[in-house]
């Protein structure tokens, strides 16, 4: 269990556990938490201009959650403001619900397992798509997206390049 404080550039390892993080501030390019298998609670957080908003990056660094190895966390209730995107990926089966996505931070899921959810978020400022899935299943319900670039992308065929391409 993590708790409390800010913390810049700081970084977390969540390796196939199903620790809970939750009252931490990351701040910085390379903050962020790579979450690899496992199934850990995310919640309480602000990441604060972690990464670049829309960089293209796909490196786990820059990401303020990296989500790889078929992890299946639930991350709710969580602030982004000016961050690169919530990566999901490698059959990654997350519950994403209930934060606030600002100022460029989006999701991007390349790779999701059966029972990923992406429900209840409020997303606004983006400089292009808000939520971007090139992959199928998942399901995405009752987000509220305003004053984004392209919305929602929806591509399950990934062979064209993904969204960065679209």
């Amino acid at each position: 269990r993590a708790e409390g404080g800010a913390h810049q550039g700081l970084r977390l390892l969540l390796d196939h556990g199903d620790a809970t993080v939750t009252g931490l501030t990351f701040q910085g390019d390379s903050a962020g938490i790579l979450v690899k298998g496992g199934s850990p609670t995310l919640t309480g957080l602000r990441f604060d201009h972690v990464g670049t908003p829309f960089s293209g990056s796909m490196s786990d660094r820059g990401m303020p959650i990296s989500l790889l190895e078929g992890a299946a966390p639930t991350i709710t209730d969580n602030l982004f403001s000016a961050t690169n995107s919530i990566f999901v990926g490698e059959d990654s089966a997350p519950r994403i619900e209930g934060n606030v996505l600002e100022g460029g931070s989006h999701l991007f899921v390349v790779s999701a397992g059966p029972g990923s959810v992406i429900r209840g978020n409020t997303i606004s400022g983006t400089l292009a798509w808000a939520i971007a899935i090139a992959a199928s299943p998942v399901l995405v319900e009752g987000n509220t997206i305003t004053d984004s670039g392209d919305g929602l992308w929806i591509d399950a065929d990934v062979s064209d390049g993904g969204p960065a391409d679209g």
